[in-house]
């Protein structure tokens, strides 16, 4: 990595999803030191459904959901849904398919020091 960071911006933006390539089925399949979380999705009937059961597992589990937010295929702006995902510091994100406006979303994740997609997940479900 340089001394000005774009060797790890690069990096960042390699991968599936922007380099979200871990999958998760429930909360028990997240590291240990995920206490916080933010879940995002879009808006979809079953992502709905599918991010509000996700969220109660894991606060069932003990963990606090920082955040849950929804985003439409379409949008004049991203940056509202990133704000709020990256808001109040989450030990890890969690992305719900399906999620159309993802591609959006990320670039704006991208655009900010917040958001880590080493830290971020991706739901693994039937849709």
């Amino acid at each position: 990595m340089t001394a000005s960071g774009s060797r790890q911006r690069a990096d960042r933006r390699d991968g599936r999803l922007g380099g979200v390539t871990q999958t998760v089925s429930g909360p028990e399949d997240l590291p240990h030191w995920v206490r916080t979380l933010s879940i995002g999705h879009g808006r979809d009937p079953a992502a709905v459904a599918a991010a509000a059961a996700f969220a109660r597992a894991f606060q069932q589990a003990g963990g606090e959901i920082i955040s849950v937010v929804d985003w439409p295929a379409r949008a004049a702006s991203w940056l509202k849904a990133a704000r709020r995902l990256t808001g109040g510091g989450p030990d890890a994100w969690v992305l719900v398919p399906p999620a159309p406006g993802w591609p959006q979303v990320r670039k704006r994740l991208l655009d900010g020091a917040d958001w880590d997609p080493v830290r971020t997940y991706v739901l693994n479900r039937q849709v």
